[in-house]
């Protein structure tokens, strides 16, 4: 799949189904990377961030503390 428009700052044009073109981000993700990627970054968000705030204010379960 691949299609060419005019783009402004701010529009995309689809190259195929896995770039994405846009005037100031060039991205090449596949839908199993986007997926791997955005697991990681919840798991690292949980992990590195939210748990240690939720057990600094003692809000986690018992069973949710790591």
């Amino acid at each position: 799949m691949a299609f060419y428009k005019p783009s402004s700052w701010d529009s995309e044009v689809l190259i195929d189904n896995n770039i994405k073109w846009t005037p100031h981000i060039i991205e090449l993700i596949t839908s199993n990377d986007i997926k791997k990627h955005l697991t990681d970054l919840a798991k690292n968000f949980e992990n590195e961030t939210l748990y240690p705030i939720l057990k600094a204010f003692k809000l986690l379960p018992d069973s949710d503390k790591k």
